[in-house]
């Protein structure tokens, strides 16, 4: 895993690379397109992505169970110095996919698919230690805003959904943003602070209704506003 530094210019300003190997390695299975979401942690001082506690070239990799190969969370603080958190789980997201991270630069919030209903869905790692399930699901990014944890999923009923606050233990979320269009397919999505404007990533083609997504929160409930057309294809990270 490498993490490209860019100004928003779009200058490179610097490449670090995550350990492949060694002691604590974190590494992504490069063939599933759903792995790899990116966050800031709320504090500021960190980047998070979820991965696998595994040196490089494991075959297939997200079908391996996760007593032979933990699934884990890599860290990149303000310094670049690299970690590895949320291991030691022989059930997150066994036999599938971890596909994100959210934190609060202290714990985590992993989202992902396994291969029983054992395995999916968020997981909670206080302090980066192991980590216990908050809600089942074939779910895709974890997200935190304005004090919530958020989570969105293309399995039905598809959309965004929200806890009330950022739980600890297991939980039950509301969905807050549906898509009423054809096959919809979110992945990576933010709100603003006032918690009225919410931005989503669908990776549908432009012309079936992906892009990226303005929704206005008025009078209860979320509305679609517009999408901005990001070429043929659609978009999963923002």
């Amino acid at each position: 895993v490498s993490i490209l530094e860019y100004t928003t210019a779009g200058s490179l300003v610097q490449t670090v690379n995550y350990p492949s190997s060694g002691s604590v390695p974190v590494t992504l299975g490069g063939s599933g397109v759903s792995e790899g979401a990116l966050k800031r942690s709320t504090n500021q001082q960190r980047i998070t992505f979820g991965g696998y506690a595994a040196a490089s070239a494991v075959p297939a990799i997200a079908t391996t169970t996760a007593t032979a190969n933990n699934r884990a969370v890599g860290v990149i603080d303000y310094a670049t110095s690299t970690s590895r958190a949320g291991t030691g789980s022989t059930s997150a997201f066994s036999t599938s996919n971890i596909r994100g991270a959210a934190s609060d630069g202290t714990s985590y919030w992993m989202s992902g698919n396994a291969g029983s209903a054992g395995g999916q869905g968020i997981w909670y790692s206080a302090s980066g230690g192991t980590p216990a399930q908050i809600v089942s699901g074939n779910l895709r990014v974890a997200n935190i805003f304005n004090g919530n944890l958020y989570y969105s999923t293309g399995s039905a009923p598809v959309g965004i959904y929200a806890f009330s606050g950022i739980p600890t233990a297991a939980a039950v979320a509301t969905q807050i943003i549906t898509d009423g269009g054809s096959l919809p397919s979110p992945y990576d999505f933010a709100i603003n602070s006032a918690g009225t404007i919410a931005y989503v990533a669908d990776d549908r083609s432009f012309a079936n209704g992906g892009g990226i997504q303005r929704y206005n929160f008025s009078a209860g409930s979320w509305t679609l506003a517009y999408t901005f057309n990001t070429g043929t294809s659609g978009a999963r990270q923002m």
